[in-house]
């Protein structure tokens, strides 16, 4: 996730990697993805992404989908 954010956001590969980095720190300041969401949310808009709440939530369904199967392909 913090990977297409931060393509979105036309940052370079360092940054993009840092920024990644920085999404998975707000994983854990609670359960759930609601920390996640409200730092990219405030990110995209800081940054004047136009992506709606419904992309970007979409976008997390999308991706954590994808790491379960990369997941329980590999076991």
């Amino acid at each position: 996730l913090g990977l297409w954010a931060a393509g979105l956001m036309g940052k370079s590969e360092e940054e993009a990697d840092a920024y990644a980095k920085e999404v998975i720190k707000a994983d854990f300041e609670e359960a759930g993805d609601d920390d996640v969401f409200r730092k990219v949310r405030a990110d995209f808009d800081a940054a004047g992404v136009d992506q709606s709440d419904h992309q970007l939530r979409r976008q997390m369904d999308d991706l954590l989908a994808e790491a379960v199967t990369q997941l329980e392909n590999e076991g």
